[in-house]
């Protein structure tokens, strides 16, 4: 629970508090996440991707030690999907996808999950 709605938790009154946290779990919320590797399959560490929204409401990971990134949270759900990741690593041509085409999944609209991934998708491989 974010500490802006614990915040106001600790202010309002029980049947208050109650509908607060019923407002907060409505909410929609999403998840982008999947693998950067080199083409042939393996992993690319430290990658860097950049999630870039129409909004303006951009975000920016590095890989794990497999590959793995992620992206999500509590609102901005509905336009998760229209969202772009660019991705880049040092040695490599940047590339940039759109999340829908990755592992993608929202609270809002279940029209376009994917969650759990497919085989093969949400792997996002660079070339040299």
């Amino acid at each position: 629970m974010p500490p802006i709605v614990r915040s106001v938790l600790a202010r309002t009154p029980g049947p208050l508090a109650l509908l607060a946290v019923l407002a907060w779990a409505c909410d929609p919320t999403y998840a982008i996440e999947g693998t950067v590797a080199r083409t042939g399959g393996s992993a690319i560490e430290g990658a860097t991707v950049k999630k870039s929204c129409p909004s303006g409401n951009d975000q920016t990971v590095s890989t794990d030690a497999r590959g793995h990134f992620a992206f999500g949270g509590v609102g901005g759900a509905s336009e998760a999907g229209t969202c772009s990741l660019i991705v880049e690593a040092l040695g490599f041509r940047s590339r940039t996808v759109r999340t829908i085409d990755v592992c993608y999944r929202n609270t809002e609209d279940q029209g376009h999950e994917s969650w759990p991934c497919a085989a093969g998708k949400g792997v996002i491989t660079l070339e040299p």
